[in-house]
């Protein structure tokens, strides 16, 4: 995958701390495990824990439909194997059916 061609799909802007809304932070981590952008920062008053700069909304919104699948669950479209191996319906899970049917479809 070229994640350069993501950088180039989203829009991102420094923003302020979405607890306090302070302007001052330090950056913590500059990178993400897919090397697409995103910095963790902790903000200099209350020392929350966010990204930044951060993508815009529609920006998101073209992550989760276009690449979310792909970088995280390294499909496009999840079939039914996919669903067995990672989301079994077994007594003792944590997923119920609508969960499972949700995240098929």
């Amino acid at each position: 995958m070229n994640y350069d061609m993501i950088l180039r799909e989203i829009n991102f802007s420094t923003r302020n701390c979405p607890v306090c809304n302070s302007s001052g932070f330090d950056l913590l981590h500059k990178g993400d495990r897919h090397n697409i952008g995103l910095s963790n920062v902790i903000c200099n008053t209350c020392f929350h824990i966010y990204v930044n700069p951060c993508p815009d909304d529609n920006g998101l919104s073209h992550f989760y439909k276009k690449y979310y699948r792909r970088l995280y669950n390294s499909t496009d479209h999840p079939d039914a194997d996919y669903l067995n191996t990672h989301h079994p319906l077994k007594i003792g899970t944590n997923r119920n059916v609508g969960d499972i049917l949700y995240i098929f479809n």
